[in-house]
């Protein structure tokens, strides 16, 4: 992940913010499918809420743009804009076929394939 913040004040906190971004979108761009009835939400518990676990976490490296000239904007929440597309981007490339819903649950992925 290449980020550009404008100033970097704490590169640490930066890298932090940026990690735990990219591995919660991760996990709901793969994983996290919120689920319902006519009547109420059923996914109530970690057993009906599937999110990434630790051995499946991916390694983050992380590129920062310091512009010490600029005035700081903020870091993570901007992650998860990019990650959704990489992922669909890399199906598309493997698969031939193009997701646009999350999650890319392998449900979605069988019904994308047959048509």
């Amino acid at each position: 992940m290449a980020h550009d913040c404008g100033q970097i004040i704490n590169p640490d906190g930066v890298k932090n913010q940026i990690e735990g971004n990219v591995v919660q979108t991760v996990s709901r761009t793969l994983l996290e499918d919120l689920l319902f009835d006519r009547s109420m939400v059923t996914s109530l518990d970690w057993a009906t809420y599937q999110i990434l676990t630790f051995p499946d976490v991916p390694e983050v490296v992380i590129d920062l743009i310091d512009r010490p000239n600029e005035k700081p904007w903020g870091a993570g929440e901007p992650t998860a804009a990019v990650v959704p597309s990489a992922i669909a981007n890399g199906i598309f490339d493997a698969t031939g076929v193009r997701l646009r819903s999350v999650p890319f649950v392998p449900d979605k992925v069988l019904a994308a394939l047959k048509t």
